[in-house]
């Protein structure tokens, strides 16, 4: 698929500098949607995303009172004049999401899917979308916003993933949980995505790999198999959760399950039976560093179950690794700053189980300052990577100093406890 347009070189400056101006109005009339309907139904809603492809977007965002805006590198660019209604939001949900989705926006609920676009001249070929829509405030009354990001056709290679080499021969155990944390947009299912490829095109991996995700981002269908297999299921559309999703995919003779997120305690209590009966489960979770990974878990279940639920978890767990995005000094061909992983993880082997788990029966509240306290050993910290990158190049001073204040703020705050 190759861009009608090509993005203006202005985002980079724009990163270096935020004090830089330039002509707004000059780049949204390049920009600009030449095709607006009075109201958008699906021919002209698909012709909008089409455009959006061929402009290099990386996010789209419609909302009720508001003109069409997209993302362009750093900026936020208008895409049309006029501003959008309820009702044609509501009909982008339906073509989208399905008959049921704007009484589902109206009742609280907010939607996750994944849209495919057919591309227009382009026999068989087409481009997935990641969707989110949301029941919103708006000045007329009840609104609507979608947020829209076009998906990668095929998951990356795990060797353009940089990862340490020691971390790197732990990603594959037999049995037992492998968890990858950060925030929104930090590339966890990217990177699931790629461990899931190197598996199933080694030619004698033999593994039978289910997943469960919400939504399907990444698919494997044009990545070669030799001897292994791979299932995936959307939540909300094959089966209504994750933890449903768990408790059907063991009784399937799986190898490897790939679990979307441990958002909760039936999501992570399924994972852990299904390690315990000899799975490989890998997971999401939104925590900022490998310590409060044990926080954001220990918390979703009864005080009376802590201490168990935790010694199974630790028991189970063989890999947490955290990564965050960052600006690169390297650049992409349109000018912006490409963005490189910094990682920090902890191998659960021997010697820090048996800590973790004496810990546990001492006191399961100080379990993430012991968690920092191993990774920080092992010197494996975010700022660790960062320091190592900055060193090699591969990222700013600003970039690395920004790590070496959290990482000093987190010890003060560690002392005091």
């Amino acid at each position: 698929m190759s861009a009608l347009v090509q993005p203006i070189s202005l985002a980079p400056k724009l990163a270096k500098n935020q004090d830089v101006t330039f002509d707004r109005e000059a780049v949204e009339a390049r920009y600009a949607f030449k095709e607006v309907p009075n109201t958008f139904e699906q021919h002209s809603f698909r012709r909008l995303l089409q455009h959006c492809l061929d402009i290099g977007v990386s996010d789209i965002y419609l909302k009720t009172g508001d003109p069409v805006k997209v993302r362009v590198g750093k900026p936020i660019f208008k895409l049309t004049k006029r501003s959008l209604e309820t009702s044609e939001l509501n009909t982008i949900v339906t073509e989208v999401y399905g008959t049921n989705g704007p009484s589902k926006l109206g009742g609280g609920e907010a939607i996750d899917y994944a849209y495919e676009l057919k591309l227009e001249g382009q026999r068989g070929v087409s481009v997935r979308f990641r969707m989110n829509a949301t029941g919103c405030l708006s000045p007329s009354g009840p609104g609507v916003e979608i947020v829209m990001r076009p998906l990668q056709e095929n998951p990356p290679e795990i060797s353009t993933m940089k990862l340490p080499p020691d971390l790197m021969e732990q990603l594959f155990p037999e049995i037992g949980l492998v968890l990858v944390t950060g925030e929104t947009g930090s590339g966890k299912t990217t990177l699931l995505a790629a461990i899931i490829r190197y598996i199933l095109e080694q030619p004698e991996s033999n593994k039978r790999i289910l997943t469960g995700e919400d939504p399907i981002e990444f698919v494997f269908d044009k990545c070669k198999r030799y001897s292994s297999m791979v299932a995936q299921h959307e939540i909300g559309r094959h089966l209504k959760s994750f933890s449903e999703f768990i408790r059907n995919a063991v009784r399937r003779d799986p190898n490897i399950l790939m679990v979307g997120e441990m958002r909760d305690h039936e999501t992570i209590n399924a994972g852990i039976q299904a390690a315990q009966v000899g799975k490989a489960v890998y997971s999401t979770l939104h925590t900022n560093s490998v310590g409060q990974t044990w926080k954001r878990m220990v918390n979703v279940f009864p005080h009376e179950e802590r201490v168990s639920k935790m010694v199974d978890l630790i028991d189970t767990t063989k890999v947490i690794l955290t990564q965050r995005l960052v600006a690169s000094t390297e650049k992409n061909d349109d000018g912006n700053f490409k963005r490189i992983a910094l990682r920090e993880f902890l191998v659960f082997d021997d010697e820090v189980k048996t800590r973790l788990i004496e810990q546990v029966g001492n006191d399961v509240n100080m379990l993430p300052f012991l968690t920092h306290s191993l990774v920080k050993e092992r010197k494996q910290l975010l700022v660790d990577e960062a320091r190592r990158y900055y060193h090699e190049g591969m990222i700013s001073e600003i970039e690395y100093k920004k790590y070496e204040v959290s990482a000093n703020q987190a010890e003060r705050m560690l002392g005091s406890n």
